[in-house]
């Protein structure tokens, strides 16, 4: 796997995770803990950035699948497009 495909993947889950407690201390009533640097007001654009890298892991997958170098750790590369409706 590309590091870049990595990268996208874990800022996705990272954000998901922040997003995920904002959405609970908003259903809970409770207030946000002190220290954190986000506030419930991010929580649309955390959605949004979530999002945006969520396509781009599946982008730089779907480019990683098409390139020559699949070949050479792949015997069967297109059995790795069956992953691309589990990921979007």
């Amino acid at each position: 796997m590309p590091p870049a495909f990595s990268g996208w993947l874990l800022l996705y889950l990272a954000i998901v995770k922040r997003f995920a407690e904002l959405q609970n201390l908003r259903s809970s009533g409770l207030p946000p803990r002190n220290g954190r640097g986000y506030v419930m007001a991010d929580a649309d654009q955390l959605r949004s950035f979530g999002t945006s890298s969520a396509f781009a892991a599946v982008m730089v997958f779907a480019i990683y699948i098409s390139s020559s170098d699949v070949v050479v750790v792949y015997r069967r590369k297109e059995l790795l497009w069956l992953m691309m409706p589990l990921m979007i």
